[in-house]
């Protein structure tokens, strides 16, 4: 095709839509072989972002044990005795815990710090004997419990459709006791603990505020 005919087609109207479509078709067809070739060199599944991958991998059940220690999760428990029910809702924060106990006697706001129970009324703040009587103390701390669950070895896990369920059986101040974990995909949810009169029933909830 001599350039003199190529330019009488050019000027044609009808033949020049005609070559337009041709060349956007080639080009359209070069792209794509383009894009073919990179896809099987390096397939979707291989250029997956590190974040991705993470999600994707999901973390081990002792690292989800660990995760409670973090101020990412709050602890709310509710603890059944033969003579009495006893809720607690509140947070922990650099070994200071403030919260509201709610029991037979009403509803009171508590902080603990240093080891040393307050009531808290209002602006004012009054030491007392101590909020945790006739209970295992030790089992709603976070530190302890997970060092408790490090040191006894695991009766048996328990799959069910979306958990885990950990059992172990321990003995701790010459009580006998059973743990029960639940585990989730995401995290710990609960631990449920039976000891000799007295359940634990610990819930782990996400701190919105982080």
């Amino acid at each position: 095709m001599n350039k003199a005919f190529f330019k009488e087609c050019w000027k044609n109207p009808r033949w020049h839509s005609l070559i337009v479509l041709i060349i956007w078709i080639v080009s359209l067809s070069f792209l794509m072989g383009i894009v073919s070739i990179i896809n099987s060199i390096n397939p979707p599944e291989k250029r997956q972002t590190p974040k991705l991958k993470e999600k994707q991998k999901g973390i081990s059940y002792e690292e989800k044990l660990q995760n409670l220690l973090s101020d990412e999760y709050l602890l709310s428990f509710l603890i059944i005795t033969k003579d009495n029910n006893l809720k607690w809702e509140g947070t922990e924060s650099i070994g200071v815990v403030n919260g509201y106990k709610e029991d037979r006697n009403g509803i009171k706001k508590y902080r603990v710090e240093n080891g040393i129970s307050y009531e808290v009324i209002l602006d004012q703040v009054k030491e007392i004997e101590g909020i945790y009587n006739g209970i295992t103390k030790e089992f709603l701390d976070r530190n302890t419990l997970t060092s408790l669950l490090d040191e006894v070895e695991e009766k048996s896990i328990i799959e069910n459709e979306d958990t885990f369920i950990h059992e172990y059986n321990l003995i701790y101040n010459e009580k006998n006791s059973k743990i029960n974990v639940i585990e989730t995909k995401e995290k710990i949810e609960k631990i449920i603990i039976e000891e000799e009169q007295v359940e634990y029933q610990l819930l782990f909830s996400e701190n919105k505020n982080e």
